[in-house]
């Protein structure tokens, strides 16, 4: 099924501002319908049987085998664009299985059970869902900044996946992700443009030299003509350095900046069915928020103290968090007409987390708590060595000592020193008595090493 309603906007400005002064306001307009609804339901039934017979033994009675595998899929899309620089896109994708009665459906009982599961839609298994938010900034509407153009987007998803069918107790796994990003485009030459000189200067057309004045007393023009002439020609000479020197001051002329920022979790052992959105209405669990890509760092603690998560010691699957961050700038220059010079900025930086999160017993501990927790993650960064890339390598009388290796080296402590007193789990905890370093960021800390050379 498919609805896609032809709604006029509302444009609440229109009449009230007229000419093109407030067009951010005059040309505003809402669309109180979405643009596009689509539902599917696709039912795949398989139905078999078999029997086997004996050459030998035609009385012996062998059993019929039934094949059975019945399953019945949902698909929710939308599509609203609220307003022309606002879209806002939903997804959703159901998987439900029809359970059949065993055997042959031979009785009117058992034809009226897998009625009743085709009208309440099967049993779920597995729901999807993601939702986008667009947002494109207006700038072209606002003319000083029509130079820039930008976006900015947040997109959403959720998971939930059944428990198996014979270990109900170990509860169904959930997981979120939430995704923000910036976009924006500086375009230097428009922005240049907006003055009529830079603009002929961009365009290579040379300034226009001022018309000389008359003189009055006309019998000396002959005699200061040479001089006149000189005077003149120095003057295009330092209009013309004026030119290249507005030129080299224009040499950046694009810049293209972009950051995205992207958390996830997965969660097992939940013990609740869902709804449509993601959540159990009934029960508030996971809740609206965490459906639309919220994290927060104490939500399993919020789920197990409410009575969401399974207490079943069979639980074996991790609780993941993860956390990406990507920053991305790239810039044109030309420092004189057709040399063009792309540089490119990069940094990344992510954080994994994993963990056994469930109910312990030991000591008569009675709760849940956090198991065998692991953390790992990486960084990556753009960097100029300029600095040290051309020092020298040393000698045989030095035994090859590089003075950048040399900082590297007795650096290391400090570093530790200071990541020590900035980590409040072992802030305060001394050293270790071995070799000498803090403890939590020892000799060999790869937190320390990373830090250290950076700035080595």
């Amino acid at each position: 099924y498919t609805y896609s309603p032809r709604a006029k906007p509302f444009k609440p400005f229109a009449k009230l501002i007229k000419g093109n002064k407030w067009s951010l306001l005059k040309d505003a307009q809402f669309d109180y319908l979405p643009r596009n609804i689509n539902l599917r339901m696709d039912a795949d039934r398989l139905y078999s049987e078999l029997l086997n017979r004996s050459n030998d033994l035609f009385k012996s009675i062998t059993p019929k085998l039934y094949d059975k595998n019945f399953t019945l899929n949902r698909f929710y899309n939308l599509n609203w664009k609220l307003m022309p620089s606002i879209g806002l896109d939903y997804t959703a994708t159901t998987n439900a299985r029809i359970q059949e009665p065993i055997g042959e459906l031979n009785t009117e009982e058992k034809r009226d059970t897998v009625r009743q599961e085709l009208y309440d839609f099967g049993r779920m298994t597995r729901f999807n869902q993601q939702a986008n938010l667009t947002y494109n900034v207006p700038f072209g509407k606002i003319k000083p900044l029509n130079w820039i153009t930008s976006n900015l987007r947040y997109s959403s998803t959720f998971s939930w996946d059944q428990a198996p069918p014979n270990l109900k107790e170990v509860g169904n796994t959930i997981g979120n992700s939430g995704d923000k990003s910036a976009n924006a485009n500086l375009n230097l030459i428009k922005l240049y443009n907006k003055i009529p000189a830079l603009r002929n200067i961009n365009r290579g057309i040379p300034p226009a030299p001022k018309k000389k004045k008359k003189k009055e007393d006309k019998k000396n023009l002959d005699k200061n003509k040479e001089e006149e002439e000189d005077k003149g020609s120095k003057k295009k000479k330092e209009l013309n350095s004026f030119h290249h020197v507005l030129r080299g001051i224009m040499m950046v002329r694009n810049i293209n900046l972009s950051y995205s920022q992207r958390d996830g979790n997965s969660l097992p052992g939940f013990n609740r069915s869902i709804d449509y959105l993601g959540n159990n209405f009934l029960r508030n669990a996971p809740g609206l928020p965490y459906s639309f890509g919220e994290q927060d760092e104490s939500f399993r603690y919020n789920m197990a103290r409410d009575g969401h998560l399974s207490n079943s010691l069979l639980i074996t699957n991790f609780y993941q968090q993860s956390s990406t961050r990507n920053f991305n700038l790239r810039s044109t220059i030309e420092p004189i007409r057709n040399f063009r010079i792309n540089l490119t900025f990069e940094q990344t930086f992510s954080d994994n987390e994993q963990g056994q999160f469930r109910f312990d017993t030991t000591d008569n501990f009675n709760d849940f708590r956090d198991l065998s927790s692991n953390q790992t993650g990486t960084f990556s960064s753009t960097y100029v060595f300029i600095r040290t890339a051309f020092e020298a390598a040393g000698n045989s009388s030095n035994d090859y000592a590089s003075d950048a290796f040399t900082e590297f080296l007795n650096n290391r402590f400090t570093i530790s020193q200071r990541l020590q007193n900035e980590d409040t789990r072992v802030a305060g905890t001394g050293r270790d008595t071995i070799n000498g370093y803090p403890l939590g960021y020892g000799k060999t800390s790869q937190s320390m090493y990373y830090i250290n050379f950076l700035q080595s």
